[in-house]
Parts: C-alpha cells; sequence; structure tokens
C-alpha cells in the first residue's frame, strides 16, 4: 500500500514557527527514526501530518530487534535484561525495544497518547527487566485502558487506509454500507 499519495505535505516558509494554521515541513515517510528513543512526539507534527505519520509507523510495526546483545542490568543480584520472546504473543504488536536506551516503549501508545497517560511507555520507556511480563500486563491494562484505547484508534486507521486504497485502486465509488 502506498500510503504517500494520500499524505503530501506542502513545504513550509523557512523560519515559520509550527502552528496549525502553518504549512507543514515536508517529511519523508521512509526517513522517519526507527528506534522508539529517537522519536520526536507525535503530537510535534503539524495536525495534518499526524496521521500519517501514524500510519507510516504502523505500517512498519514496533521496532523489535532480535540480533542485539541485550545488555545485563543488575536486579538484587541477579543479571536480566530484555528478552526479544516478550515479542510473542500478547505483546507481539505493540511492544518495542530500542538499542540505544535498552528500554521498552508502546508503539499504540506513542501514536496515540492522550492527555493525562503516563509517558513511561510513550517517551521515557521502561527498563523493567524483572517481572517484564506482569509489568506489560499491567500497561495493557482493562478496556478502556489509555493502552487499548490507543490500540483500537490504530487497528481504526490501518482498516480506514486499507478501505481507501481498494476503492482508489479499483476506481470504483465508494460502496454503499449495508
Amino acid at each position: 500500500m502506498n500510503i504517500k499519495r494520500y499524505f503530501q505535505s506542502e513545504p513550509s516558509n523557512v523560519g515559520s514557527s509550527l502552528s496549525s494554521s502553518s504549512k507543514p515541513s515536508k517529511i519523508d515517510l521512509d526517513d522517519l527514526p526507527r528506534d522508539p528513543s529517537e522519536r520526536k512526539p507525535i503530537s510535534s507534527y503539524h495536525p495534518t501530518q499526524k496521521d500519517g505519520i501514524r500510519l507510516a509507523y504502523l505500517l512498519r510495526g514496533p521496532c523489535q530487534p532480535t540480533e542485539h546483545d541485550f545488555p545485563q542490568t543488575n536486579y538484587s543480584g541477579k543479571l536480566r535484561r530484555f528478552n526479544p520472546d516478550w515479542y510473542a504473543g500478547e505483546f507481539g504488536n505493540w511492544l518495542e525495544y530500542s538499542v540505544e536506551a535498552d528500554k521498552a516503549y508502546c508503539l499504540y501508545c506513542y501514536l496515540f497518547k492522550e492527555s493525562g497517560q503516563s509517558e513511561a511507555f510513550v517517551s521515557e520507556g521502561v527498563q523493567c527487566w524483572q517481572k517484564a511480563r506482569e509489568k506489560f500486563g499491567g500497561h495493557v491494562g482493562k478496556c478502556n485502558s489509555f493502552h487499548n484505547k490507543a490500540r483500537e484508534k490504530g487497528e481504526d486507521l490501518v482498516k480506514q487506509a486499507r478501505y481507501i486504497d481498494v476503492v482508489v485502486d479499483e476506481g470504483t465509488d465508494i460502496p454503499k454500507r449495508q
């Protein structure tokens, strides 16, 4: 799916301040930082670019390096490290790891952070290799958690983009809902 055709940005005026009424600067969606610790907040992007950037990250998927020598941290006399096996199963669609920061992040919460939400899995990252499955499960939380709302928004954005892509590719009018 070529999302660039839906989210082309106009070049900005040099030296202009970023506001919702200013023109956005050109962003190469293929050049967005892969490592979660190197990303700038979604809120810092121009409003007309946010969904394009979110979609690019969602289609790319979470940053999940496996061929890395994960450093060990001493927890009460026991050495612990990030375990790439945590990508499997219930955490696989959102759990990210930063090689630069040796911390875990949440792709969905980064993309759809809400006011009042903790920065732990968003921009600060977490280094909780002891009882990590419990801590990751706690991050996911119950049905109405920040995480689950963010996941739903992400899934909806991908569905919407795929629907638009099918309609455009087939050259048809938007089908009537039944």
